[in-house]
Order: C-alpha cells, then sequence, then structure tokens
C-alpha cells in the first residue's frame, strides 16, 4: 500500500468514526429529549417495544412495516394515544425506509374498510403515486394529495371538518406531514417534527383528525 492509499484509508476510517459518534451523541441527545418531555407532560414511557402499538400499526397499514421507538403513551384505553419515533417502509420495497415522529389516535367510533392516506402535496411526486383521488375544494386539493382505492371512502373520510383541520395545519406551521386513516385509527407523521413544540402540535392534529373522522 503506498503513501497515497494509507491517507486515503486514514481519512476514510477517521470519517467513519466520527460518523459513528455523532450518531450516537444524537441518540442520546433525542433519548433525553423525549424523557423530558415525558417528565414535563407526566406521560409514561414505554420505550421501543409495545405490542398493543404494533398490533394497531399491523392493522392501520397491513402493507407497511412500522418499526416505533422511544415510544410515550398520551392516552389509556379504550381510546389510547401514541407518540413515538419511527423507522417504515414498503413491504414491496423494504430497504428504501423513512424515519420521523408520528402520533397514533385510536378511537372507539366507525371502522374505515379502506384506508385513507393524506400528505402534503409535492407536485412532480405525486405523479408516481397510486390511487389518487381528487376529493375536498380547491384549497385542500392544492395543498393535499389524498390517496384511497376507494373513492367514495375517500369523500366519506376528507369531511369539510378533516378539511379544516388540515389546511389550519399547512398554515401553520406548515410542515410535511402524512395522514393515515384506517380502521379505528388516525395516525399522523412527519420527519419535520423534532422540538417540543412539534410533538404538541403533531398531537393535537391527530386528536383533532380523530374527533372529526369518529
Amino acid at each position: 500500500m503506498d503513501t497515497t492509499e494509507i491517507v486515503i484509508t486514514s481519512v476514510f476510517g477517521v470519517l467513519l468514526v466520527a460518523g459513528l459518534v455523532l450518531g450516537l451523541r444524537q441518540r442520546s441527545q433525542v433519548k433525553d429529549q423525549v424523557a423530558s418531555y415525558s417528565q414535563r407532560h407526566g406521560w409514561a414511557a414505554i420505550g421501543d417495544e409495545d405490542e398493543r402499538l404494533s398490533g394497531l400499526l399491523k392493522e392501520l397499514a397491513p402493507d407497511e412495516r412500522w418499526i416505533a421507538n422511544r415510544t410515550l403513551q398520551v392516552e389509556q384505553a379504550p381510546e389510547m394515544v401514541y407518540l413515538f419515533g419511527y423507522r417504515a417502509s414498503a413491504k414491496s420495497h423494504s430497504t428504501d425506509w423513512l424515519t420521523g415522529t408520528a402520533c397514533l389516535a385510536q378511537h372507539t367510533g366507525r371502522a374505515r374498510g379502506t384506508p385513507v392516506s393524506i400528505i402534503s402535496r409535492t407536485p412532480v411526486a405525486e405523479k408516481m403515486l397510486d390511487d389518487r383521488v381528487a376529493v375536498g375544494g380547491e384549497a385542500f386539493r392544492q395543498r393535499f394529495t389524498v390517496l384511497c382505492k376507494s373513492a367514495a371512502e375517500a369523500e366519506a373520510v376528507v369531511n369539510a371538518e378533516v378539511e379544516r383541520i388540515l389546511l389550519r395545519h399547512a398554515e401553520k406551521p406548515g410542515w410535511y406531514v402524512t395522514v393515515m386513516i384506517a380502521n379505528r385509527q388516525v395516525l399522523a407523521a412527519s420527519f419535520w417534527a423534532v422540538k417540543d413544540e412539534d410533538w404538541d402540535h403533531l398531537i393535537e392534529l391527530t386528536r383533532n383528525l380523530r374527533a372529526a373522522v369518529r
């Protein structure tokens, strides 16, 4: 191995170690942040594994794989609410993982048989999405894309109150959000939700949507 190869290898090794140290430090900081947040609200910190949450996520999105971490239980049964970090991917594309923070709210109202997804609109990317449905008013359609295999179910879910709640979110704070509604679960998720006030908003958003679709 010549001098150039030794230097390149050494630099690569230093960068690799620095990346690992930075990743560990960031995870530790997030862990401390979650602990402080849960203590401030008095919510139970469940950790990374919860069978009830895993079961609800499977019911909500059977074609996707969700791995929850740093889970907090915000509300107890019969209408449980969880806030958690996640890694998620479609089972058909298991190498493409998305990460962020999500809130899942359970309700005891009518079960929705066909899943409905509502995502912040990205005009170029939305052309690659299947099952797009044109529902809601013009202002809503400009800000959000709705995905569902049943147009009738999408129209029933995206009622005037759901539109109002999401348009209010689009105005402030305005960050990208994904909403999933199926069975008796409502989930809102975003990779932008990283601060305490973002988590507060995510919980409020999910609770409000639950009230609107139950």
